[in-house]
């Protein structure tokens, strides 16, 4: 009977595989004794690490049940919890997670829910949410909620720019618990062209540089859109706000909140 067949054979390959995830953790957690990092003892067995990952979804599956029947927060969990997230790949963790948390959030479905949208009446925020939420690498499937602090906009021969620091926030719910993923704070000149019908098509994004080519392409972009010329005093509140945003992050809560509010989710814990 091939189903019987079928059946039998997973059974001995999931048998097969506990085994061999045993043996190789067994190695694994013999060394080097000294230390409490789940890091050091992968790192000085690699090859029963990597003998782990190439079983595949079977090493996933067993160490899920491990997990399951009461493995917590022990050497084991910690690096069963290492090898899941990385053979599991495309879900996204929180890194301070113990590995009880971790398989709590596995065990849970995900919310879906949609990015924040604007629905207020300034056309100017309307443009940049829309804009940032647009620019933003969402890299994970989560929602992504923006958050604008609006220094100014200029017009000038047809064209319109707006300076402005967002804070883009991607997040995933799983029951009760959100987790926060990529987002940054980050200041930007959006530069728009004006079309004759009122409407406003994106002509230029720039975004402040890392490092130590911050404070330069800040107030390389603090500039009219046309003429080039000067902002007089606008690249030094940009700056001098960035090291005191607490509106933009109580703007960001705001939103989140709002967004959950407007899906039917009122109890969650919202970040700090």
């Amino acid at each position: 009977d091939t189903a019987l067949y079928d059946v039998l054979k997973q059974y001995v390959d999931a048998q097969e595989a506990a085994t061999k995830v045993e043996e190789n953790l067994t190695v694994i957690m013999s060394s080097p004794s000294y230390s409490s990092n789940p890091g050091d003892y992968i790192e000085a067995h690699r090859g029963e690490y990597e003998a782990i990952l190439k079983l595949g979804q079977p090493a996933v599956d067993y160490m899920l049940s491990c997990f399951a029947h009461g493995e917590g927060n022990t050497l084991k969990g910690h690096i069963m919890m290492v090898l899941c997230k990385e053979l599991l790949g495309d879900r996204p963790s929180d890194e301070a997670l113990l590995p009880s948390e971790w398989y709590r959030l596995q065990t849970q479905r995900e919310t879906e829910l949609p990015d924040y949208v604007y629905t207020g009446d300034d056309p100017i925020l309307k443009l940049v949410y829309d804009t940032e939420l647009a620019h933003f690498p969402n890299w994970d499937s989560g929602f992504t909620v923006v958050a604008p602090h609006v220094f100014g906009n200029f017009e000038e021969n047809g064209y319109l720019k707006v300076i402005v620091t967002t804070f883009t926030q991607s997040y995933h719910l799983y029951g009760q618990t959100l987790e926060t993923y990529t987002g940054s704070i980050a200041p930007a000149a959006i530069t728009y062209k004006m079309n004759a019908d009122g409407s406003y098509t994106l002509d230029a994004y720039e975004q402040a540089k890392d490092g130590t080519l911050f404070i330069g392409s800040v107030k390389d972009f603090c500039t009219m859109p046309v003429s080039g010329k000067t902002i007089a005093g606008l690249a030094d509140e940009i700056l001098d706000y960035y090291g005191n945003h607490d509106d933009l992050i109580a703007l960001q809560k705001s939103n989140l909140e709002m967004l959950l509010t407007e899906n039917g989710i009122t109890d969650v814990e919202l970040p700090s």
